[in-house]
């Protein structure tokens, strides 16, 4: 075991606290494989990786490491926030509802609507008294073929 892993121990074998940390060969990996392994993970991440594998090492050690591998321990991660994410895949989201109306007669219906946020478009794809999942499953069927007719497709 390296020096920096090793811990106290009591006599029945129970660990106590850790040893001071020695630095050496054996904790170190090569530079290489830290800067295209880890280069876009954060300390955090690969902190929770180890112990995921039951490695003992505290972050900070994990911290120290990487500046010392000339690597940023938490990375900027403003190219990959959730907005981006969700402007970037927008032609490929959907999201669905069903909302309560009621018809002249007083009658209660449940519409079904699904918004394109990439067109933004809404579409009513049916409204039924009783939506059951069958009925779901069609209006989900009739959508599909709508995007598959070039004439009233996406973009229409």
């Amino acid at each position: 075991m390296p020096a920096s892993l090793e811990v106290c121990r009591a006599a029945d074998g129970a660990t106590l606290w850790p040893s001071p940390v020695t630095r050496d060969a054996t904790l170190s990996p090569p530079r290489e494989m830290l800067s295209s392994t880890f280069s876009q993970l954060g300390y955090r991440r690969i902190h929770g990786e180890l112990l995921g594998l039951s490695i003992k090492v505290a972050g900070s050690t994990v911290w120290e490491i990487l500046r010392q591998a000339g690597i940023d321990p938490a990375p900027d991660r403003a190219s990959t926030t959730w907005a981006s994410f969700l402007r970037s895949q927008a032609n490929a989201l959907l999201a669905c509802d069903f909302f309560e109306t009621s018809t002249v007669t007083g009658a209660r219906l449940f519409v079904l609507a699904v918004i394109e946020h990439g067109t933004r478009r809404i579409r009513v794809l049916g409204a039924t008294p009783y939506p059951t999942a069958s009925w779901v499953v069609q209006a989900a069927r009739n959508l599909v073929m709508i995007w598959r007719t070039p004439a009233a497709g996406r973009g229409s």
